[in-house]
């Protein structure tokens, strides 16, 4: 999983405007529902993706998928995108912050 600032999050940040990476960071972070569109996007789902885009977020889709791809935690962690149900988890937790502090409330209960 690469976060954001680390160089490969850069490398797709750079190229996605603050209009669709804001709404795919704060998902990332904290678990905030995105719109219909980045939705579709993680939950793998092409006709949705495609029919919730305008135009203009269709040219950026091979970046977002970049970004999602490469940086998104989806085997090590499981709930992250690529389906409905993992973005509810995803979104249930709190995203990143919310898995982590998790992670740390169960390390610290285990004697």
């Amino acid at each position: 999983m690469n976060r954001p600032g680390s160089s490969t999050w850069n490398y797709y940040a750079r190229r996605i405007p603050p209009l669709l990476l804001g709404p795919l960071e704060a998902y990332f972070l904290r678990g905030i529902p995105p719109d219909s569109f980045v939705r579709a996007v993680l939950e793998n789902n092409l006709i949705e993706t495609a029919k919730n885009a305008d135009d203009w977020s269709m040219d950026y889709l091979k970046n977002i998928c970049g970004l999602v791809y490469n940086c998104f935690p989806a085997r090590s962690y499981g709930i992250c995108w690529g389906s409905p149900d993992k973005v509810n988890g995803w979104i249930a937790c709190g995203g990143l912050e919310g898995y982590e502090n998790s992670q740390t409330e169960e390390d610290s209960a285990t004697p």
